[in-house]
């Protein structure tokens, strides 16, 4: 049973659920900031014993030289926090199938650099593995024309965190905020598998 299924039953159960709900929530949390905050310094470590780091360059805000892959700390979080207190469905193995794919081809765009192009074709591949399992944009009706504005958007959002990426911290912070505000919608909504 998913915990969406489980709300629609009784006030008594319903409540009960929420209590279930809340601490799934809070145990996920826990658990991605604590493997967060182990993995990102020994992370850190290896990409500056690999040379795997941004030096400063005139386009770019930072002045210092910054190892790469910090993301993969946070990836690591949000995937053993998924696996241990989401629900298991088919939507919530494709979301982390689609976010495994745009970390993997993130991390070798990281350490060896991928054509501008390659690139492009990657998001789109990874925007239409999330559209075909049904995340997509649900105000518009038409499927001709939700399939690829939904495609269109989770390529601009990838690109839009690249180009955050300019600044140290500036685009996992970002990210952080954004998430905090998503899970808080996802609980007014009552879409619990989302939060």
């Amino acid at each position: 049973r998913t915990l969406d299924s489980c709300t629609k039953r009784s006030g008594r159960k319903r409540r009960d659920v929420s209590g279930e709900f809340w601490l799934r929530l809070v145990t996920a949390a826990a658990l991605a900031c604590a493997i967060v905050f182990v993995t990102t310094p020994a992370i850190r470590r290896l990409a500056l014993a690999r040379g795997w780091v941004a030096r400063p360059v005139n386009d770019r805000w930072g002045r210092r030289v910054i190892a790469r892959a910090g993301g993969v700390g946070i990836y690591l979080g949000f995937l053993v926090a998924s696996l241990f207190c989401a629900p298991w469905t088919w939507l919530t193995i494709t979301v982390l199938g689609g976010a495994s794919l745009v970390v993997v081809f993130g991390l070798v765009d990281d350490i060896r650099r991928i054509r501008p192009y390659t690139k492009l074709l990657l998001q789109l591949i990874a925007g239409c593995v999330m559209v075909f399992a049904g995340v997509r944009i649900e105000l518009i009706q038409e499927p001709w024309l939700a399939f690829p504005l939904s495609v269109f958007w989770f390529v601009l959002l990838m690109n839009a965190f690249n180009l955050l990426d300019n600044m140290d911290g500036l685009a996992a912070g970002a990210g952080a905020i954004a998430a905090f505000f998503c899970a808080l919608h996802a609980i007014w909504s009552s879409e619990w598998t989302a939060a």
